[in-house]
């Protein structure tokens, strides 16, 4: 597997587990942290943390009581690509 392929599957399979991390920010903040003591990317935790706050499977739950369902799932879509940009964005600034 080359570089490039390596790296999206680290921000994919960060994506996916920010997004099915419960809790607040005392979870998903510290799991990052944690990811990055130990070795983590940092393109990929940045990635986990963004998908966490963005869209965690929870989060629906908490918003259609609110909110129409269809702004709901709509928010969801349109949240979809930003943790792939703002590991994308990491990359590019973290390059010398």
């Amino acid at each position: 597997m080359n570089r490039k392929h390596a790296w999206v599957l680290g921000v994919l399979t960060a994506v996916i587990a920010g997004a099915a991390t419960p809790g607040g920010p005392v979870v998903g903040f510290s799991v990052g942290a944690v990811a990055l003591k130990a070795g983590g990317g940092t393109p990929q935790v940045i990635a986990y943390v963004v998908a966490w706050a963005l869209f965690a499977f929870q989060r629906p739950l908490w918003e259609i009581p609110f909110m129409p369902t269809r702004f709901v799932w709509f928010r969801a879509a349109v949240s979809l690509p930003f943790p792939f940009l703002a590991a994308a964005v990491a990359m590019a600034i973290g390059r010398p």
